[in-house]
């Protein structure tokens, strides 16, 4: 299982979007959590999914994010930083449908005739 995480922040909690994929049931999901200065919320996650790794954007000075690798270290997770710019969401409708498209295409491939 590889998931994804995005830290959010409003007035008075921390918010996680986190996207997971798993290869072997071929599932893709999203959640948004909210959580404390522990990140227990997101370990739960972590444990409960069985996450092996975890895709960040690469910010090298946040506290938080800091702060959540410790947590996916301590679970055993191994940690991939992207660049940040693979995080936006301004494609999200064309990406998703990309990606539902090649399913398709790769299932039609694989039927026998």
């Amino acid at each position: 299982m590889v998931i994804a995480i995005k830290l959010g922040a409003n007035a008075k909690e921390k918010v996680i979007g986190v996207a997971y994929a798993d290869a072997t049931l071929r599932k893709l999901g999203v959640c948004e959590i909210v959580d404390t200065d522990l990140y227990s919320n997101l370990e739960a996650l972590v444990v409960q999914l069985n996450v092996k790794e975890c895709v960040t954007p690469d910010e090298k000075n946040s506290y938080e994010l800091t702060q959540v690798k410790n947590v996916l270290e301590r679970c055993g997770v191994v940690v991939t930083e992207q660049p940040k710019t693979h995080f936006v969401t301004k494609n999200i409708d064309q990406d998703l449908t990309r990606l539902l498209n090649e399913a398709g295409a790769t299932k039609a491939k694989s039927t026998p005739p």
